[in-house]
């Protein structure tokens, strides 16, 4: 078992967010991933000596109940149990995943008998125009949470909503008829991907015996989650950071994007952008496509295709290393700073990185229950932008 002060884990009900039973983690076995814009996923082995089995029969059911992991007292990761638990003698294992996992089992369609959804589903829609895309986000969850039967979760909105003016970029409708493609979590991937669309996570917070999940989200002023301080790590110190690794792609480079958008055949709705410089140098002329779901707009196709086109012009960097969950030389423990975070790393000596200090944007945080250090992935934060703001939503 883990014997670890600043770690507790906890069984909790997912509709209600009530925190049940404090239980034991075999020792490796609480892996933990939380991921920008994504799904967090969790897995441990509950020792099942140090809990009664009528508890256990309680809590550790799909879909019903999940389990919290706290580090110094704080909500860290929070995930609903999405799998057959696995039951031995002395242990259970369990596997488990974020709460947008409930959301995508939550359709932004309107609620209606089966026999209406049989005549009227494919003719409805849903409708939202005179806001931010952050705020048709928790406007979207607060949808699904409410209007569907036993739907609520125990979601907070810390974030203040936001009016604007109406315009084709921030009004989203919802047709019946592309229900299959309407689940609340698809339609919040889709608001984050569009160009300068909303970060979006849901980072559990527990009081008391009360779990929430707070909905935090991209603004007007900004469609990045607000942060208090920009995390520092220096590389060229000793002891700072282990496992250092800086991957470089190229493989995505091209000189030149067709981006292809709605239509048939000889109607096919395409744009294309050009840059040859690099041939210039002796690069040779690469070329590639992208698709931009049913849009026909030139203007927005060939957009598409100038930031695909930029996001490409050089190969793509990750650094990944681990630090120390909790450090008495910097501020920056665990529990300080957040996936989506804007993060500045000084480092000497790589060849594909200037020496000095560089901005990244943190994509992920991953370790394990108990561990002493947590392992990063940070993505260039000028890349980050063109990698995930180019695709204009077709929902």
């Amino acid at each position: 078992m883990v014997d670890n002060p600043y770690w507790k884990a906890y069984l909790f009900k997912t509709t209600t967010g009530q925190i049940g039973p404090e239980v034991s983690i075999e020792e490796g076995s609480g892996k933990y991933s939380i991921s920008l814009n994504g799904t967090e996923t969790m897995s441990a082995t509950i020792v099942k000596n140090d809990i009664s089995t009528e508890k256990l029969r309680e809590y550790v059911r799909e879909w019903y109940g999940g389990i919290l992991f706290t580090f110094k007292g704080e909500a860290l990761c929070a995930c609903v149990i999405t799998k057959q638990p696995k039951e031995y003698q002395y242990t259970i294992n369990i596997e488990a995943s974020g709460i947008r996992s409930v959301l995508n089992k939550r359709l932004l369609v309107p609620e209606m008998s089966d026999e209406d959804y049989a005549r009227k589903l494919s003719t409805s829609t849903i409708y939202y125009d005179r806001r931010t895309l952050g705020t048709i986000a928790q406007d979207v969850v607060k949808y699904v949470t409410t209007v569907k039967p036993g739907g609520r979760l125990p979601i907070r909105y810390p974030i203040a909503p936001e009016s604007m003016p109406t315009s084709k970029d921030n009004e989203r409708t919802y047709n019946g008829f592309s229900v299959a493609n309407l689940s609340c979590d698809y339609v919040l991937e889709k608001l984050s991907n569009v160009r300068n669309g909303p970060d979006i996570m849901f980072r559990p917070v527990k009081v008391e015996d009360q779990l929430y999940f707070d909905m935090y989200h991209g603004t007007k002023a900004n469609y990045r989650i607000a942060q208090k301080a920009v995390p520092f790590w220096d590389l060229t110190v000793e002891g700072q950071a282990n496992s250092l690794e800086l991957i470089s792609n190229g493989e995505v480079m091209t000189d030149r994007v067709f981006a292809i958008g709605g239509g048939m055949d000889t109607g096919t709705a395409i744009q294309v952008s050009t840059k040859q410089d690099r041939v210039q140098e002796g690069y040779p002329f690469l070329e590639t496509t992208i698709s931009s779901g049913q849009q026909e707009n030139p203007s927005v196709l060939k957009s598409h295709a100038e930031a695909a086109l930029q996001q490409n012009r050089t190969p793509q960097r990750e650094i990944t290393f681990s630090v120390h969950a909790w450090d008495t030389d910097t501020p920056w423990e665990l529990g300080n700073f957040f996936v989506g975070d804007l993060v500045k790393i000084k480092s000497k000596g790589f060849i594909n990185i200037p020496d000095g200090v560089n901005e990244f944007r943190l994509l992920n945080i991953h370790g394990f229950f108990g561990s002493g250090m947590v392992n990063m992935a940070l993505q260039e934060d000028s890349q980050w932008d063109y990698l995930s703001r180019f695709e204009e939503s077709s929902l």
